[in-house]
């Protein structure tokens, strides 16, 4: 199984970058990115971070956290969990305050995450954890995600948008989640997609290997399917999936057809029907805003 497969926490924390205000003047802060991650060193401990869309949270892995030295607050192990992308439980902690460095140089502050058990898989990748670009953006900015390049960018909404050719997303087409009493501030998205003639919502999860629908969402669900097979999440536990073949499926800003994995409904999702992959999105650049978002594909 591929690391970046597997699903995030449905949590979320403040992440932010040094020199990323917004305001006129300073240049755009560009990561470079492989397979959607960059290494960071923190303490003197080095690994990668995948940036994934569909994270609750910037969220480290327990064999990082502990590798690096980082204050972990232990007690909140029985006071806070979440749910991997299958809606499994997944026992969280809490992180203080820590600095890591990019390797261009540039300093990056996390004000606070959470900690998650993660698959042994991860570490033997060097994966120290997902962070949540879209809570990199400050007033008026974008945490830019191009898959197609692909980089991270920072900069002004706008800016983003012009240098693009982005469309904007009107409220009618995206929903932005926020768990109001989540003990740390989260941000995610779902876009309106219409397959067969009907609508559903699904959430932008560049942590998704593949477009992965419930099976009684209205997109799929008088379909036949075929068979499939098995797909594990963070929490350790697998779950079985079908495929719709040849979907043809509209969102803003795109139209694929492809095969989607189609699997038993989850809860506590964003997107009521399903997410939307890298299958789909490794042809598109996300400006992603606090309250505003913008797509371009193809």
């Amino acid at each position: 199984m591929r690391p970046s497969c597997i699903g995030p926490v449905c949590f979320a924390a403040n992440l932010l970058l040094a020199g990323s205000c917004a305001g006129p003047g300073p240049a755009p802060l560009v990561v470079p990115l492989h397979d959607l991650a960059t290494p960071l060193t923190f303490n003197g401990r080095s690994a990668r971070f995948a940036f994934d869309t569909g994270a609750g949270a910037h969220a480290f892995a327990s064999w990082f956290a502990d590798a690096a030295g980082l204050p972990v607050d232990r007690a909140a192990n029985t006071q806070l969990s979440g749910r991997d992308f299958m809606g499994i439980p997944v026992d969280l902690r809490t992180l203080g305050r820590v600095v890591g460095q990019l390797p261009s140089g540039d300093t990056l502050v996390i004000e606070s995450a959470v900690v998650a058990d993660f698959l042994p898989e991860m570490e033997q990748a060097g994966l120290g954890g997902l962070l949540n670009p879209q809570l990199l953006a400050g007033e008026g900015e974008a945490a830019v995600l191009d898959l197609r390049v692909p980089e991270l960018r920072i900069e002004r909404f706008d800016v983003a948008s012009r240098r693009l050719g982005a469309q904007s997303i009107s409220q009618a087409q995206v929903q932005s989640c926020r768990e109001s009493d989540a003990p740390v501030a989260n941000l995610r998205y779902a876009l309106r997609a219409e397959a067969r003639g009907e609508t559903g919502w699904l959430t932008i999860d560049t942590g998704a290997e593949m477009t992965t629908l419930d099976s009684d969402s209205p997109l799929v669900s008088t379909m036949d399917l075929d068979a499939g097979g098995e797909v594990m999440g963070v929490g350790g536990v697998t779950r079985n999936y079908s495929i719709a073949r040849d979907l043809s499926m509209s969102f803003p800003g795109g139209h694929v057809t492809l095969d989607a994995r189609v699997v038993d409904p989850v809860a506590s999702r964003c997107g009521s029907d399903g997410v939307l992959g890298r299958d789909v999105l490794s042809r598109c650049a996300l400006v992603l805003g606090r309250e505003s978002l913008a797509t371009i594909c193809g």
